[in-house]
């Protein structure tokens, strides 16, 4: 994978605690803040990418798309005002 540079600043006592952190896992800083940091960005992107549903919100939700409702008389006439 190709490097790219991360400069951030950060108070002191961060910078102590993460070297300390670094230390008990035998890690050098870059591998543990690499490490936590990617971690947490994943955790991030899939939180606000993936819709989770009940079992049975999926179960409507797939009954929905297999039997769609007709249209209202509101979205006909959106629709129209778009053309």
């Amino acid at each position: 994978m190709e490097s790219a540079r991360l400069e951030l600043r950060v108070p002191a006592e961060i910078k102590g605690l993460t070297e300390r952190a670094a230390n008990c896992l035998g890690q050098t800083v870059t591998a543990f803040v690499s490490a936590v940091v990617a971690e947490r960005a994943r955790e991030v992107v899939d939180h606000y990418t993936t819709l989770r549903l009940s079992h049975r919100d999926r179960k409507e939700f797939l009954a929905a798309l297999k039997s769609p409702p007709e249209p209202s008389d509101r979205l006909r006439q959106a629709f129209a005002r778009r053309k």
